[in-house]
């Protein structure tokens, strides 16, 4: 009788044991929600929801254009313009200097690859055999890298130009000059005084004010 019921409390403690880890099982296995704001047990929609917003790549969001600062202004009519010594196409040494109290000098900062420089050369060249005694035309050629050879001289030759062109590749002398442009013009006095100056190609209107200011010149002597 003893051993009887014994046997069964091993049978019945067995059944119970194994009830236990199968109701274990079956609750690991079961789905688990997260309980929303109000405790109830019902799934978070904003958990639940795909996320389909991407984080902004900074690298290519517009961003709004940048303006270039403006250029330097000129150097100021009535103010001396520096004088300099530079050489020509044959290597002779061309001074700014040379023609003070003598003529009206036109001086043209320029680059022989620039499309407005080269539709000025015949304009200048009007201008000067339209002021044959008062005016001389002195052209610079800042165009050139330092150490790159001179393209004056086929220039030159390829646009028949008279007057005097002297080569400097320096950038500290176009910035003393305000060159940050072609062509760059001053049209200094018999002092040496500038009495003009302009940036760009020489439309109509640069060319009768140019031509304005000179004759204006040539009556005060």
């Amino acid at each position: 009788m003893e051993k009887t019921t014994l046997r069964n409390l091993l049978l019945s403690g067995t059944l119970i044991v194994g009830l236990a880890i199968v109701g274990v099982a079956l609750f690991r296995s079961a789905p688990v929600e997260t309980a929303n704001a109000n405790g109830n047990g019902e799934k978070d929609p904003q958990q639940t929801q795909q996320v389909d917003a991407q984080p902004q790549d900074i690298m290519h969001a517009q961003r709004p254009p940048v303006e270039p600062p403006p250029p330097p202004p000129l150097l100021k009519e009535g103010t001396v313009l520096p004088s300099f010594t530079l050489p020509d196409i044959s290597g002779k040494e061309v001074s700014l200097a040379n023609y003070r109290d003598k003529k009206l000098v036109l001086v043209e900062f320029f680059a022989t690859w620039c499309p407005h420089c080269q539709h000025s050369v015949p304009h200048v060249e009007k201008l000067l055999k339209s002021n044959p005694d008062s005016l001389a035309v002195l052209a610079v050629n800042s165009g050139e890298r330092p150490g790159e050879p001179s393209t004056s001289a086929k220039f030159v030759e390829q646009f028949g130009i008279d007057y005097p062109v002297v080569d400097s590749p320096s950038p500290v002398f176009s910035e003393r000059y305000r060159v940050v442009r072609f062509p760059t013009f001053y049209l200094v006095d018999r002092s040496g005084k500038i009495v003009w100056a302009h940036r760009g190609t020489l439309a109509e209107e640069q060319l009768d004010l140019l031509q304005h200011r000179i004759s204006l010149n040539n009556r005060r002597g």
